[in-house]
């Protein structure tokens, strides 16, 4: 079985790919917090920003299509 993270990167749509949320930095910090709890929020805020980076780029995508149907 291939593992989630090489699967996300092998069926990535190219020009997408850097809109994506980066989920091995995601997945560091989830073991970093694992070990030390004070890192939770770090995780948390990193998360928020890939949420945002993602929310973004799909907003600009909308914004495209309204533009030129």
């Amino acid at each position: 079985m291939v593992k989630f993270g090489r699967r996300l990167d092998s069926e990535a749509f190219p020009s997408w790919a850097e809109h994506y949320i980066d989920y091995r930095a995601l997945k560091g910090l989830v073991y970093a917090a694992k070990e030390d709890e004070a890192k939770a929020g770090h995780f948390l805020n990193a998360l928020g920003s890939e949420i945002e980076k993602v929310r973004v780029y799909i907003r600009m995508l909308d914004a495209l299509v309204v533009l030129f149907g």
